[in-house]
């Protein structure tokens, strides 16, 4: 969120909202970014990492309406999972947003696709293929993940930034949509970044490596995009997480080495997009010459099946929580 920059006035858009963990994470951020600095406060997040938090005593009164009403744009397919984010958003009270059950990438086209917005924020479907794409998208088929990207394209506005998260099939994929869309991105955006996150990342969600892109709209072809190579991200990137100052920890160094885009032998680097398209649009370091290939150490059978076991009982941890709150809400659940 911090290296996308949302700001108060902007619109933000997750089309893969989930429970709303994006939205949350801007409004978040908006708060902090418009608060004195005497009312920061330290806080410790889900994971136990430790936060600041903001109050937004700098807003005037109507960005306050706008933050709460126009800022924010939720689409999820999922009418379960939407619920949970409504849930989300009363407890963050940004619950009159607009919060659709709708599907961002296939079937039959809405309102929403003809609206643009300045900031897109998401983490959208690793796995599963579509054929039935919308038509704005101009693309007929491909991986979900990859139609989402082509739905960014079309969705963010002009000077508009986007921040989103890909599994790493995104970076060497080969298939003509994978193609087709990478080469859309590089020749009509600005691919400012490529962030390669270690595995383990989102354990115990996914197992799969991945990695994040932002882009801005321009209207121009990239001239360079800026890589960096995360190997740690203060936990321990096993399925039982753990968080400390033991672990490594390389988002810092991300962060400030991000506004220069600053270049460090083995971590980070700046590499031309004609390179790319001469790599047929492969994103990987190994493919860009930048580092040696890796061996592919694949999971066993029984830990991926672990590892979606582990993500239904996180679902369900989660609809137990709402529900305690809901109860609680209604003074059901005092005794």
């Amino acid at each position: 969120t911090q290296m996308v920059d949302p700001k108060i006035g902007q619109t933000v858009c997750d089309p893969a909202c989930g429970t709303g963990g994006f939205l949350i994470a801007a409004y978040d951020y908006i708060l902090l970014t418009n608060t004195n600095a005497e009312f920061v406060r330290e806080a410790v997040s889900p994971y136990g990492m430790p936060v600041k938090r903001g109050l937004g005593d700098k807003l005037k009164r109507e960005q306050w309406e706008f933050l709460q009403k126009g800022t924010f744009h939720g689409f999820e397919s999922d009418a379960d999972i939407l619920r949970m984010a409504a849930m989300n958003a009363v407890l963050h009270q940004f619950d009159q947003s607009p919060l659709v059950h709708r599907d961002s990438i296939c079937g039959s086209e809405d309102r929403w696709d003809e609206v643009q917005f300045d900031v897109i924020l998401e983490n959208p479907p690793f796995s599963g293929a579509r054929s039935d794409a919308k038509r704005s998208l101009r693309i007929e088929k491909g991986d979900k993940y990859v139609l989402f990207l082509a739905h960014a394209l079309r969705s963010l506005r002009h000077g508009g930034r986007a921040g989103i998260i890909f599994p790493n099939g995104m970076l060497f994929g080969d298939t003509n949509s994978h193609n087709e869309v990478k080469k859309r991105l590089l020749s009509e955006f600005d691919l400012q970044a490529v962030v390669m996150l270690p595995k383990g990342t989102f354990e115990p969600y996914t197992p799969n490596p991945t990695c994040f892109m932002i882009f801005e709209r321009t209207g121009k072809p990239t001239e360079s995009t800026w890589f960096y190579r995360v190997e740690g991200d203060g936990s321990s990137l096993k399925k039982a997480r753990k968080f400390g100052p033991q672990y490594r920890n390389d988002f810092p160094d991300l962060l400030a080495k991000w506004p220069d885009r600053k270049t460090e032998e083995g971590r980070s680097w700046l590499v031309p997009a004609r390179l790319i398209a001469e790599k047929n649009y492969n994103f990987t370091l190994s493919a860009l010459g930048l580092v040696e290939p890796e061996k592919v150490d694949h999971d066993e059978p029984e830990e991926i099946l672990e590892s979606v076991a582990a993500k239904e009982e996180k679902i369900f941890d989660l609809i137990g929580e709402m529900r305690k709150i809901l109860l609680e809400g209604n003074g059901n659940g005092r005794d």
